[in-house]
């Protein structure tokens, strides 16, 4: 990605996605990559079940 695009704000990426740019849910997930651990691990997951969740959420959204 440029960096012009990762220098967007959340809500700028959040209208170009909803109108159709959906590359861009790679860039709000790696964004908040962190956050969504500590969310993972909040449910009382292990380290390698938050892990697995978090490959899964990447998989269905069809980004490495």
């Amino acid at each position: 990605m440029t960096s012009q695009v990762q220098k967007l704000k959340d809500t700028e990426i959040i209208e170009k996605i909803l109108k159709g740019e959906k590359s861009l849910y790679e860039l709000i997930v790696r964004r908040y990559n962190p956050y969504l651990y500590k969310i993972g691990r909040s449910y009382n997951y292990n380290h390698e079940d938050t892990q697995d969740l978090m490959r899964s959420l990447k998989n269905h959204l069809h980004f490495e």
